[in-house]
């Protein structure tokens, strides 16, 4: 029986089939690609019907091996690889296609019964820049409109092309010979396997995959297929009808079930576009938002629109993740400002980045208020709660354009940044100007925790958690290196009262002289901080140097009440029912702005 036949078999689920390494089975990959064309709906059309306006969308032409500008709408497949660090905008032509990734696609083009094939260094006018930054802008509608994106995730760079297709032979894993028959073992999820491919942590080829509808992934071992509603695999002998997408490589950009809009994004899928974005690598700093020029331009064609500032979204819609809250968002779409607001209490994902003592990487050029401006993977905690929407903060916001004057944001300052031009462009600066309440609270530095026979660790104070994620111990074995901020209120006595956590955004301090922030450092002697308001419960840490404040971390407002080193509630925030302090019973609230004075002021943001 052949595999051809076995695929067609319902009950042969599982088996394995042997893999040529030196060969490509291009037959099977066309009756994937067909099945998927011919059976598929929804999850696998076009998410828009708007066409690319780009003045030269170029092709490269495999059949004659040159770029060709196209006058009208041609059938073409999409390629998606790592240039490497070795790569540069002078290279010419002729060795572009001498480039092994490059011409092992043109093979497969062809191959698959496609004549032509879009590749970034071929297509895109390196030199030009308005050519790149068109063509940047609608990297959602290149890829999404190819009919089949070939991903080279095998190898670091360009230079080792598609195993199988040229000269590179598959490495074939999870088999042995016993007694002269080949046996296959169950491999690891094909999500793992190109998980941990050089492509998949590429900043570059996020947008690239969860735009693309028909993925053919060439790996070390063998050809994955992943489309809105299947997931193949070379080895695998499957019937189409096995083929769930059970554990999708990389999430798409997918409808959701609506006949009323082209596209309606989930809640939340904005933000956790960002989050899994933010976590991925870039050769350079400048390219953190131009790597997602594609992701930013989709959202902001949408209706409702999603319209982003320096990497946060301008509207709410961007930001739910509850769809009972959906059409509360919808309502207050022009809610420019307490949208922007919201997005900015952005943290750390400190349950993925192993922090050290030098803490987290500054991106010089972008401000500290986005996430951009920092080189971690970022988190939000997701609107959960109807409170964020009813009582969203609106204050004077304003961005300070390059000639000194200034630009409100509302709802006529998003739609302009839906244009896709850049902010040089638009004369737009990453300065803002924001007047609200300004607190300055004292804070105090936090020994390391130390074990006692008689105080339970989960209740501890003052360390009981770093930076945002709960501290084991036998899993930071340095942890004594670390050091706690709080800003502490004392209630009638010095041993109990009030403390709220200062959520370090450079959490990697071990005292406060390491909170170095550009060329400051919080001086040891006053131990005080600025914090401004832009939330109903919550505050940014700023650190004022020539005018301009920067972010050094975020505040809560609602403190938790302590006494003699021990926090009122447990580990996961809920009372301790064994805790009981009359004294706490004539503290009418724990709200931070009630124990301390502010002011109304006007601060510069950078």
């Amino acid at each position: 029986m052949t595999d051809g036949e076995s695929l067609k078999k319902p009950n042969r689920i599982g088996q394995y089939r042997q893999i040529d390494p030196s060969q490509i089975d291009y037959d099977m990959i066309r009756k994937w690609i067909a099945h998927c064309r011919g059976t598929h709906g929804k999850p696998c059309q076009m998410l828009t019907a708007k066409p690319l306006r780009i003045a030269k969308f170029r092709l490269l032409d495999c059949k004659t091996e040159t770029v060709v500008e196209c006058t009208e709408f041609a059938e073409y497949v999409a390629l998606s690889y790592v240039w490497g660090s070795s790569s540069n905008v002078e290279v010419k032509h002729q060795d572009l296609l001498s480039n092994a990734v490059i011409k092992d696609a043109m093979r497969v083009t062809l191959q698959l019964g496609f004549r032509y094939i879009w590749v970034d260094q071929l297509c895109i006018d390196q030199r030009d820049a308005e050519d790149m930054s068109c063509q940047l802008s609608q990297m959602n509608t290149i890829y999404n409109q190819a009919s089949v994106t070939i991903v080279a995730a095998a190898g670091e760079s360009s230079s080792y092309g598609l195993p199988g297709v040229g000269k590179r032979p598959r490495t074939i894993h999870n088999k042995f010979t016993l007694n002269g028959t080949t046996w296959k073992f169950r491999p690891k999820l094909i999500k793992h396997q190109v998980g941990k491919s050089k492509w998949s942590t590429r900043g570059w080829t996020y947008q690239e995959a969860v735009f693309s509808r028909r993925c053919v992934i060439f790996a070390d071992d063998q050809v994955f297929f992943q489309c809105g509603c299947m997931m193949c695999a070379e080895e695998l002998i499957k019937n189409f009808a096995n083929c769930e997408l059970d554990f999708p490589i990389f999430e798409r950009m997918a409808d959701e079930d609506s006949d009323s809009q082209p596209y309606l994004p989930r809640g939340g899928r904005f933000m956790q576009d960002l989050k899994a974005y933010s976590k991925r690598e870039l050769t350079y700093d400048f390219d953190v938002l131009r790597a997602m020029d594609g992701v930013f331009g989709f959202y902001a064609q949408l209706e409702p629109s999603v319209e982003q500032y320096w990497g946060l979204p301008l509207r709410w819609v961007g930001s739910v993740i509850s769809s009972e809250y959906y059409r509360t968002a919808r309502l207050k779409h022009d809610d420019v400002v307490g949208a922007f607001l919201w997005a900015m209490l952005w943290k750390p994902a400190w349950s993925e980045v192993q922090s050290t003592k030098t803490g987290l990487a500054r991106r010089s050029g972008f401000p500290t208020w986005s996430w951009s401006g920092w080189k971690v993977e970022v988190t939000w905690s997701y609107l959960k709660n109807i409170k964020h929407l009813e009582k969203s903060l609106t204050v004077p916001l304003f961005v300070e354009t390059a000639t000194g004057g200034l630009v409100e944001f509302n709802k006529d300052f998003a739609r302009s940044l839906a244009s896709g031009q850049s902010y040089a462009t638009l004369g737009l600066t990453h300065i803002l100007t924001i007047t609200t309440e300004v607190f300055d609270v004292p804070f105090i530095e936090c020994a390391p925790y130390r074990h006692t026979p008689t105080l339970k660790r989960r209740d501890s104070f003052p360390i009981r958690y770093k930076g945002q994620h709960w501290v084991k111990k036998d899993e930071y074995p340095h942890e004594d290196n670390w050091t706690h901020f709080v800003v502490q209120k004392n209630i009638g006595a010095s041993n109990r009262g009030l403390v709220w956590d200062l959520d370090l955004t450079n959490g990697g301090a071990t005292s406060s002289s390491d909170l170095v922030f550009d060329t400051g450092i919080i001086n040891l002697n006053l131990m005080r901080l600025r914090c401004i308001v832009i939330g109903y419960d919550r505050g940014m840490i700023v650190q004022s140097s020539n005018g301009i404040s920067r972010r050094v971390g975020l505040l809560t407002f609602e403190g938790e009440f302590f006494e003699n080193g021990r926090l009122r509630s447990n580990e996961y925030g809920y009372h301790n029912d064994d805790v009981s302090w009359p004294w706490t019973d004539s503290v009418h609230s724990r709200d931070l702005r009630d124990h301390f004075t502010s002011v109304v002021q006007t601060v510069r943001l950078g």
